[in-house]
């Protein structure tokens, strides 16, 4: 997964194994197992090795597997329920905000190896993100594809950085973004946030970007509103990929 003339490249064998791993350690909190065994009609002493990382699958092995679990009705409801079950906690402790750094990281480290398939062949240099869960979200894909992470800060002043305040979200969570000016003429970009409910934070960086002057390839997120999908394309100029819906 390298960097070659700004198209991310993806070297889909190795995260299918990743992937593997991932979601067999977070099916095991909820599964035996025995019943993780059955499903995909493994050794439980070969399994458990795939959880801890003492093997993992070969690449056809890998792709049977992620097929035949994404193909299980227990799996996708476990999946499902955990997914909403984390985001409704969240909720209820920061009702205005959502950050899925607490969210279970081998879930999240599944997911986003899902968004970066996703990404092959996409044109961009650098990852352009916000302090807080969108860190976390963006540290992830650009360990794996080597781009540059720029971040924003909430309510901070950085010398020569762009400032733009924020419309429509909760001013006691941040008025403004600031934005390093660590760009060149030729750089290109994703924008990475973890959840986008209503997109102010994203149409902000967004707004930022532009006007550094700066190319924007796509808008990444794990999870999105069904809502805001149609209204977020009106207004950027960028294909958005995402992966959950709610």
């Amino acid at each position: 997964m390298t960097k070659r003339r700004s198209i991310i490249s993806v070297d889909e064998d190795s995260i299918n194994k990743l992937q593997v791993m991932y979601l067999l350690r977070a099916l095991r909190r909820f599964m035996s197992l025995k019943d993780l065994a059955n499903i995909i009609g493994l050794d439980e002493t070969l399994i458990s090795k795939y959880i801890h990382g003492v093997i993992l699958p070969g690449p056809r092995r890998a792709k049977e597997l992620l097929i035949t679990l994404s193909n299980s009705d227990l799996v996708n409801k476990l999946l499902v329920e955990t997914v909403r079950g984390m985001i409704n906690a969240a909720l209820r402790v920061y009702p205005d905000i959502l950050n899925l750094a607490s969210l279970d990281i081998d879930l999240i480290n599944y997911y986003v190896l899902n968004l970066i398939k996703k990404l092959n062949g996409i044109e961009a240099t650098k990852i352009i993100t916000v302090e807080g869960g969108g860190l976390l979200i963006s540290g992830l894909i650009a360990s794996y594809t080597s781009l540059d992470l720029v971040y924003c800060l909430r309510d901070k002043y950085i010398p020569n950085s762009l400032i733009e305040y924020i419309r429509g979200e909760n001013p006691a969570y941040s008025n403004f973004l600031s934005l390093p000016m660590v760009f060149s003429k030729n750089d290109r970009a994703i924008i990475v946030d973890d959840i986008i409910i209503t997109g102010t934070t994203v149409k902000t960086l967004y707004m930022l970007a532009r006007r550094a002057h700066v190319k924007i390839s796509a808008i990444v997120t794990l999870i999105i509103n069904e809502r805001i999908i149609k209204k977020l394309k009106g207004e950027v100029n960028s294909e958005i990929i995402y992966e959950l819906i709610i």
